[in-house]
């Protein structure tokens, strides 16, 4: 496999990185004093404090979600018939977390108009039922294809070859 993407993902995560640390920060966007529980900060608005970074976050995330994706994707021995299935896999979660950061945003907008899935927020609903659920394809993939992909038949042949040649020396 070539080295490029790889290079590709590292120079983008860093230029995610940069833009978030080089942003300034918003006026009030770690809170103030909440006027009842004092131990407590209470933020303003979503969108003043979200807004400048927002793109740059959602960049992270995408590409932090490809890198992930693709040394899964690397790491098998299945060739070209186990990259279908990690591409398919990698685009639903970039759309998944798409989706979250998208309502997100426009939650922001009129925060006191939240819309539900079940009892959460739709952008909450989006993380619990997507992005906490979904990396159990890659973890079925696995299961499913472990001899095949991860440890195949004449590895396992190789390395028992491996192991009596060192006990009979």
């Amino acid at each position: 496999m070539k080295s490029w993407p790889a290079g590709i993902l590292l120079a983008a995560i860093w230029a995610a990185a940069l833009w978030i640390t080089l942003t300034p920060e918003v006026a009030g966007g770690h809170g103030a004093v909440h006027s009842r529980f004092s131990q407590m900060d209470q933020g303003g608005g979503g969108l003043e404090r979200h807004g400048p970074v927002f793109a740059a976050a959602w960049l992270l995330g995408s590409v932090m979600i490809a890198m992930f994706v693709s040394l899964l994707a690397w790491q098998t021995r299945g060739g070209r018939r186990s990259w279908p299935l990690f591409l398919v896999g990698g685009a639903v979660y970039e759309a998944v977390f798409s989706m979250m950061c998208w309502t997100y945003w426009h939650s922001l907008a009129d925060p006191l108009e939240a819309s539900f899935w079940g009892s959460f927020p739709v952008p909450v609903a989006w993380l619990v039922y997507g992005i906490w659920l979904f990396p159990g394809f890659f973890i079925t993939m696995y299961v499913m294809r472990f001899d095949e992909w991860i440890l195949p038949e004449a590895s396992t042949r190789r390395f028992e070859e491996l192991l009596k040649a060192r006990q009979q020396s």
